[in-house]
């Protein structure tokens, strides 16, 4: 095998496979399969949780000699990075002393040699996928979704809550995708219209499976690359579904993810029979603002700020008698009676994290140990769900 290919692609490519490898040790998940084709070059990655990534380069190529191999991935990510020149020989030889083979890599004067190289037919085989429904989805929807629901999922490993809930909703205006999760203590919905049909069969298979967060932070990089970069510029995602696999295909990366067995609880009533006679809007930046300085005495054992509303104020404050205490108001749009209450300060600042808007909606009920639903003005797909704590 023998290939000459760009620095910047090597790297960018590269960089796609980094987030799956294991990074201990000597297994062959922690390997890059390179395969080397007339007219491309083919990365693929795997990991323990059942997650497989495949990217190709076909352009600024020269294939020289095909063939395959298994790398060390972040030895030969590292040397790509530190290399001076924009072209790279990449070239397969066989140690004459022992037979072992080695993965060279050629740079003007520099020459790097990788020992920690594995067989291809080690590697192991991607699962047989057979989509029975696709849709296609654009590139900011799938982000900003991601963005709104990933902060929610459970850190540990509570089934039914370890991923994110997929679903298929049809409402009077179109078919979206749906993305829900939760933590038990907080919920986050986001949805976005999609292109094509999600055949109703797949609603069965929503049922029972979750998606899992690695494999969501994984697209979300992907989202994150820009349009000049190499083989991710595409602006629509394509999303295949199966009975136990879903694969996300972006431009010349597929990301093909086992899905996780688990029932998400039941939330539509949560969400839709909440009753929320108290109303406050609030620029979204100015609150973000309050809560960078309250983070000054926020610690381990005191997350809760306490909130109060009365008809022009919001007023965020928080005791912390290890630390000390601040309290600051802002103006606010507010209809409703006075009203207090203690907020997880993390879940607050989460959620204005997660949104790009200029004001953000604050909807509560008539208990204060009701739950808080969080929205955005003039939009209908994303809501959040955040249960106050005891007042202290």
């Amino acid at each position: 095998m023998e290939i000459t290919i760009g620095k910047q692609e090597l790297i960018q490519t590269l960089s796609i496979v980094q987030g799956i490898l294991d990074k201990a040790g000597d297994s062959i998940l922690s390997h890059i399969k390179l395969e080397a084709f007339e007219n491309e070059v083919r990365f693929t990655a795997s990991s323990n949780q059942n997650i497989w990534i495949t990217t190709s380069v076909t352009e600024g190529l020269e294939v020289k000699e095909t063939g395959s191999i298994c790398v060390k991935g972040h030895r030969l990510f590292s040397i790509a990075k530190a290399l001076q020149y924009p072209s790279v020989v990449l070239k397969l030889e066989t140690n004459s002393e022992n037979n072992i083979p080695q993965f060279s890599v050629l740079n003007g004067k520099a020459s790097f040699k990788i020992s920690e190289c594995k067989s291809a037919d080690e590697y192991p085989p991607l699962n047989t996928f057979n989509a029975f429904t696709n849709i296609s989805l654009e590139n900011a929807s799938l982000k900003r979704m991601i963005d709104e629901t990933g902060f929610s999922i459970a850190e540990k490993e509570r089934s039914g809550l370890n991923g994110v809930r997929l679903e298929r909703i049809v409402e009077d205006d179109g078919n979206y995708f749906r993305m829900v999760s939760s933590d038990g203590t907080r919920l986050s919905l986001s949805q976005a219209k999609y292109e094509g049909e999600l055949d109703p069969d797949i609603d069965e298979v929503f049922e029972v499976t979750l998606f899992p967060q690695k494999a969501l932070l994984e697209i979300k990089k992907l989202c994150e690359i820009g349009d000049d970069d190499s083989g991710a510029g595409e602006d629509n995602w394509k999303l295949h579904f199966g009975e136990r696999e879903s694969q996300f295909q972006k431009g010349h990366t597929k990301i093909t993810v086992a899905m996780i067995a688990g029932q998400f609880p039941g939330y539509h009533e949560l969400v839709e029979g909440m009753a929320i006679p108290n109303k406050a809007s609030i620029n979204r930046k100015d609150l973000l603002d309050i809560c960078r300085r309250a983070a000054i005495f926020i610690t381990k054992s005191k997350t809760s700020i306490r909130v109060d509303l009365q008809e022009e104020l919001l007023t965020i404050s928080i005791k912390n008698p290890d630390v000390g205490s601040f309290s600051e108001s802002i103006s606010q749009d507010y209809f409703g009676n006075e009203y207090s209450f203690f907020f997880n300060f993390l879940f607050l600042q989460d959620v204005l994290r997660a949104v790009s808007t200029e004001c953000i909606e604050m909807n509560f009920g008539h208990s204060k140990n009701s739950a808080v639903l969080m929205t955005v003005p003039d939009r209908s797909d994303c809501k959040f769900v955040i249960m106050p704590m005891k007042m202290q």
